[in-house]
């Protein structure tokens, strides 16, 4: 019974003279009898292994949340189970970005110190993570440990909409420490995910666009690929786009498909439109900060009355996109709600135009 199975596992992980053979062992009878088990009794038994998780540091700590992120990618993963997993991950950032808050100021400092040569951020911050060792040490635990599991919350934020959702809270925490924790950064980037986020494209030189819904868009590159299939045909024979690499955008299929598409047009923001605006100025460099930028997220793109507002125009040169996606198992989906007349399009262009102008979006691809 799978009820006996998940104490003798953790029994076995925990042993530090558990051979690796053992361990293997122990895990391939749990999964077996998992497999040949109820719902009520694989949730407890998920249960109980992120419960164990949860508790104090071990040697086989990344075994358990190696197996318990695999269990998640069967999509064996119950309300319950996701809300103790945010549970955990907070417990774990709340401490951890305790590590990095007295390091901006020892930069600063290092910086007015050495004016004539370049700080080496990594090894300035590699000295004072040592030096929080002994000043904070619950800390320090606290930031390895989640450095050791941060897996299976890419995995579960991936599969669960609703713990996507649920795990925003964690957001700020991870981003305080992203530019030095794996982790840390893969959450930032993952809870920046939207879901259900309204959107306008509108195809400038066609005088063509729609109004729809984005959810699970991790970058501007699997945007620009997604709308693709959207708008068909177009320049530099785009448009025509390979239904495996629609598909991979999309999240399904293998990640990396080591291919690469043609990008169709340069994306702008709706606040490149001036009174007098016309489609080439999408294209013109000089208003680049304008532009929608591969590497950046949908949730920079510039809101206009609550949607994200994507303009298509004429490519100023080729851009190479490659078929990859960023997180394996998210799925990402365009829905289109509604098509626009020409009149329409004009009458948003108007509106937009007129609208007083956020700040430019900025950066480069």
């Amino acid at each position: 019974m799978l009820s006996e199975q998940t104490p003798k596992l953790l029994t076995t992980i925990h042993n530090d003279n558990s051979t690796s053979e053992e361990i293997n062992n122990r895990i391939q009878q749990f999964i077996e009898t998992f497999a040949d088990s109820d719902d009520d009794a694989q949730d407890a038994a998920v249960l109980a292994l992120v419960e164990d998780l949860a508790a104090d540091d071990f040697r086989h700590t990344e075994t358990l949340a190696m197996l318990i992120g695999f269990f998640f990618e069967q999509g064996i993963l119950s309300e319950g189970v996701g809300r103790r997993m945010i549970d955990y991950y907070r417990r774990l950032l709340t401490e951890a970005v305790r590590v990095v808050d007295g390091f901006p100021e020892k930069l600063r400092a290092a910086g007015e110190n050495n004016k004539d040569e370049e700080v080496d951020v990594d090894e300035l911050f590699e000295l004072h993570y040592r030096e929080m060792e002994r000043a904070d040490g619950e800390a320090v635990k606290a930031w390895a440990k989640f450095d050791k599991t941060w897996c299976p919350g890419i995995a579960m934020f991936s599969l669960a909409e609703a713990a996507r959702e649920a795990g925003r809270q964690l957001r700020p925490l991870a981003a305080r420490i992203a530019d030095f924790s794996a982790g840390g950064h893969w959450f930032n980037q993952m809870l920046a995910v939207l879901d259900d986020e309204p959107f306008i494209a509108i195809e400038l030189d066609r005088g063509i666009g729609v109004r729809g819904r984005m959810s699970g868009v991790s970058d501007n590159f699997q945007l620009h690929i997604l709308l693709m299939d959207v708008f068909r045909g177009g320049w530099l024979n785009a448009g025509k786009v390979d239904p495996e690499i629609i598909e991979n955008a999309k999240g399904y299929g293998e990640q990396v498909l080591n291919r690469t598409v043609s990008g169709k047009w340069n994306m702008c923001g709706w606040t490149i439109v001036t009174p007098g605006f016309q489609p080439g100025d999408c294209s013109d460099f000089q208003k680049s900060e304008h532009w929608i930028w591969g590497e950046g997220l949908p949730e920079d793109i510039p809101l206009f009355e609550g949607c994200r507002v994507i303009l298509l125009g004429k490519p100023l040169y080729e851009r190479i996109i490659a078929a990859q996606r960023t997180f394996k198992h998210l799925r990402a989906e365009l829905t289109v709600e509604h098509r626009y007349s020409r009149s329409e399009i004009q009458e948003l262009l108007a509106k937009m135009g007129a609208a007083p102008k956020p700040l430019a979006i900025g950066g480069q691809d």
